[in-house]
């Protein structure tokens, strides 16, 4: 048998205690593989080694003959994964969803549409396609979720509990579908907690507990390693019936369970059953009830491990232990393969449309955002203007001396709000269901600084429209102005990068706004974006010269006021500077968050 999935000695370690404890698999081609245990057994962890997710701290992994740490690109290239989580966006359309995720599987334009209807027809949810995700209850957001890993036909189709939630006909609709995907030569890893699903799907099993092996093999030969079918006799003489019986050759095993109950275990239940009615009317016994059980999957799990396949005696769950730190992080691409740029721009693409409908539906936020800036210039600029000496500002205009701490203001907000959706990602599964695809990781932080420098130029352009409704222009005309929203472009990435860094190190998004909250308003204000530097107490000045944005808005104010002059070369250089700074910390962070 040709093995799509091996491990050696496959071994993950949290807070030294073993989530997965030197697991051995051999998974054929072609066939439908159960990993079957209670909650917290390890199969989520196994899993995710196996998918690239997490790095094993000892012992090693292949799949399709590929090395899951060493060829982890190629290895994501070979298979599909559907999580647990309910990977989805609720600001997008279930269509939009499945489109977004042909794109980054690399589905052929020419047959995405084609893809994208039979994958939603699957799972039941093409009559709800074109309704927000939000609006789905959490059965139909599993089943968009599903939808989403049938789409292409990779070498392995790996789903950790794909079920969970469905009702019985959406159940069923999946298994016919695995079964098809079987019958094409997919290999199906399955990792469930139902029973039935393991015994009617799988090819073969493997039970595991505490994140070792308990024992594998086809679900027909682990039940009859129990070696026994169950007779369970109602009557009012049980001790009678036990005598009768005991001793049989048929008899492996007889024991009184009640006052009126029985229970007989026997190698085949079906001549059984006769032999003790039988045995009864020879004994004169009454008998108000005789039924009979085969072994089960979870008589399996408790002949060999004393506990059954229930919550309730599951290991503590390790599978969500908190994630460590990698010793050493990865490249983006860890298999330094290179890369067609065709697919690439595909997927840069793709999430870049994702941004944008994500953007455009908020529109509240997106309001605020427009208006915040128009409110800044006309009602606080007008206001101070009056109150402040043009000898100390340097102009008489000073709309024209905040316009640039406001775009400036205006960059640092949206760049706190650039990182909420890698912090969403993170925390409903959805990173890792994008770092599971054959995508490029490094496409993931380019799309959104690219679509963050992109944003922030947008709003720099919005306000100097709204300035120059007001009268106010950049005193080196066209020019100017461009090179003005170059520096807004500089400034956008370098704090989307930072802020993306944040959201990487943060355990929760109550964590990244408390420490977003406390240090954005004193990051601008501790700026010469209202006051200049000269007119700062001591303490405050030298604050200034040690914050990088204070640079960004001296050259923004030299480009209104003055037009270009020597003085911004210095300034230019310190914020280029700045910039490739937060682009090293933010590229760093990402790093290590992918490669855990």
């Amino acid at each position: 048998m040709h093995e799509i999935i091996e491990t050696e000695g496959l071994t993950r370690v949290f807070r030294d205690r073993p989530a997965v404890d030197h697991l051995e698999l051999h998974i054929g081609a072609g066939e439908i593989y159960g990993l079957l245990g209670p909650n917290g057994a390890g199969k989520s962890t196994t899993i995710h080694m196996l998918t690239t997710l997490l790095t094993p701290t000892e012992g090693r992994a292949r799949v399709c003959g590929l090395d899951v740490v060493r060829q982890a690109a190629q290895v994501r290239r070979r298979l599909g994964y559907v999580s647990q989580e309910k990977g989805v966006r609720h600001r997008l359309t279930g269509r939009e969803s499945v489109e977004l995720e042909a794109d980054l599987n690399h589905v052929p334009r020419r047959s995405r549409a084609r893809r994208v209807e039979e994958v939603l027809d699957v799972v039941g949810m093409l009559p709800d396609a074109d309704r927000f995700v939000a609006e789905y209850s959490g059965g139909m957001q599993k089943r968009l979720d599903l939808a989403c890993g049938l789409l292409h036909l990779p070498d392995v189709l790996i789903l950790d509990e794909p079920t969970l939630g469905l009702d019985v006909q959406s159940r069923h609709r999946v298994w016919d579908h695995l079964r098809g995907l079987r019958a094409q030569g997919v290999t199906v890893l399955l990792a469930t907690n139902y029973l039935d699903e393991a015994d009617r799907l799988c090819d073969r099993i493997t039970i595991i507990d505490a994140g070792r092996e308990v024992v594998t093999g086809t679900p027909a030969e682990l039940k009859r390693g129990v070696a026994a079918d169950t007779v369970h006799v109602s009557s009012p003489a049980p001790d009678r019936l036990l005598a009768a019986v005991e001793g049989a050759p048929w008899v492996r095993q007889a024991t009184l369970t009640g006052r009126e109950h029985l229970r007989v275990r026997v190698d085949d239940a079906a001549k059984a059953v006769p032999e003790i009615m039988r045995a009864s009317l020879a004994h004169g016994i009454d008998l108000h009830g005789v039924t009979h059980t085969a072994p089960t999957l979870d008589d399996v799990f408790l002949l060999h491990t004393g506990r059954g396949l229930s919550p309730d005696s599951a290991v503590p769950d390790l599978d969500r232990a908190p994630r460590p730190s990698a010793p050493s992080p990865a490249p983006l691409d860890s298999d330094g393969a290179a890369r067609p740029s065709r697919p690439r721009t595909q997927e840069v693409l793709a999430l870049l449309r994702r941004w944008y409908l994500e953007v455009s539906r908020e529109r509240l936020s997106l309001a605020f955002t427009l208006l915040q800036p128009v409110i800044w210039l006309v009602f606080l600029g007008g206001a101070i203007a009056r109150a402040v000496d043009a000898r100390v500002v340097g102009t008489a205009d000073y709309i024209g001396f905040m316009l640039p701490g406001v775009i400036a203001f205006t960059i640092v907000s949206t760049g706190v709000s650039g990182a909420v959706p890698l912090l969403w990602d993170k925390e409903t599964g959805y990173l890792n269901k994008l770092m599971s695809m054959p995508i490029a990781r490094s496409s993931l932080l380019v799309s959104r600084l690219a679509f963050q420098m992109g944003l922030g130029v947008a709003q720099a352009a919005l306000i100097l429209l709204v300035a120059a409704a007001l009268g106010v222009r950049p005193a080196g005309g066209i020019a100017g102005g461009l090179v003005l929203l170059a520096v807004a472009a500089l400034l956008a990435m370098a704090f989307s990068a930072l802020f993306l860094a944040l959201a990487c190190r943060a355990p929760d998004h109550n964590t990244f706004f408390a420490i977003t909250g406390f240090a954005s308003l004193p990051l601008v204000f501790t700026t010469n974006a209202f006051v200049p530097v000269t007119a700062m107490p001591p303490w405050m000045s030298i604050t200034a010269h040690l914050n990088p944005l204070t640079y960004a808005i001296e050259a923004m104010r030299t480009l209104v006021v003055h037009g270009w002059r020597p003085s911004l070369y210095p300034q230019l250089l310190t914020l280029t500077a700045f910039t490739l700074t937060a682009l090293t910390l933010g590229t760093h962070e990402f790093r290590r968050l992918s490669r855990r």
